[in-house]
């Protein structure tokens, strides 16, 4: 990954994908996956707190952090961001990111005040335009996540401008966001807190597709201090990495995020023999070759009976004439 974090809002706001282009063309540009909001591909994910009058201001949209300490994000160096309001509430963030495409976002409030507060935690993934490639009929593109009882949920972008917006029952875990065919942004807010998904399609002013979810209220008592951790997904669908996400920091049904398609009993065990005869073969044609010669083995005796009906049906056939 390559960007960089906009301090106003503390948006992921300037991600390129290193390691993908444009073409197949070698001087084609890097995958430009998140853009600021300004700019005609405007697409970003926001983490932030909605408050009440008790609590003052809180991060969100147009809040300035500083930037304590180091200012270079790496594997091995995360940043540190803070912000202070007048009721006596500081707010600390500090993200992180690992070797691929996962950021954490881990939020601590500290309260100095004289009265408890309550305030909620918000993230939203918000796109102002539509994929350029030509969509696939097979391959779901728009909003995505599993919440709640209703689970997996794929709503395309043409429907979510018929819709406006789709608000699933409030869930305990899950994960939601914006798919595109080989790249996705999703956001996997703390479990310590049920959330309460949506899905919008906003035309007042811009036109904007927005994933996002509010948690329930967090209360802070005075001299205490609250945590909220939230996970940022930004990056290629590979599925190795989406299988490894999915186990390791234990996302609930995180490997449909990519979509296998209504033939999933199939595409899926394909890819998989597919993919690890590349690996072994190192060249994606001798895997197919390989796999072809595998799949006839599989199907011979069926055609090998097959055969042997045709055989007995043309010895019988002169006497049939």
């Amino acid at each position: 990954l390559d960007g960089s974090i906009d301090l106003k809002g503390g948006r992921i706001d300037d991600l390129v994908l290193k390691h993908y282009r444009e073409t197949v063309e070698k001087n084609s540009p890097n995958i430009e996956l998140l853009n600021p909001a300004g700019l005609p591909h405007g697409y970003d994910a926001e983490i932030g707190f909605v408050g009440s009058d008790k609590t003052g201001p809180v991060p969100g949209p147009t809040t300035v952090w500083n930037v304590e300490g180091n200012a270079t994000l790496t594997p091995s160096t995360p940043v540190t961001l803070t912000y202070s309001n007048d009721k006596g509430l500081t707010f600390k963030r500090v993200i992180s990111v690992d070797d691929n495409y996962m950021f954490t976002i881990d939020d601590s409030v500290a309260n100095s005040g004289g009265a408890p507060v309550t305030l909620s935690n918000y993230g939203r993934v918000t796109r102002f335009d539509k994929p350029e490639d030509r969509s696939s009929f097979y391959i779901h593109e728009g909003m995505v996540g599993v919440t709640g009882k209703e689970g997996l949920q794929q709503i395309k972008y043409s429907k979510m401008e018929e819709e406006k917006q789709v608000t699933p029952g409030k869930s305990e875990d899950g994960w939601l966001g914006i798919t595109d065919k080989y790249w996705a942004v999703a956001l996997v807010p703390s479990g310590k807190q049920a959330f309460q998904p949506h899905f919008n399609y906003f035309s007042d002013g811009r036109p904007r597709y927005q994933s996002d979810y509010l948690t329930d209220p967090i209360a802070v008592a005075p001299e205490q201090t609250a945590n909220v951790e939230t996970l940022v997904f930004a990056g290629a669908k590979q599925v190795g990495t989406i299988n490894a996400y999915e186990k390791d920091r234990h996302i609930r049904q995180f490997d449909l995020l990519i979509d296998w398609g209504y033939l999933y009993f199939v595409t899926k065990p394909m890819f998989w023999l597919i993919d690890t005869l590349y690996k072994f073969l190192g060249n994606f044609g001798r895997a197919i070759l390989a796999t072809t010669v595998i799949l006839k083995l599989v199907v011979f005796p069926l055609a090998n009976n097959s055969y042997a009906s045709m055989a007995k049906i043309m010895k019988v056939q002169p006497a049939m004439t």
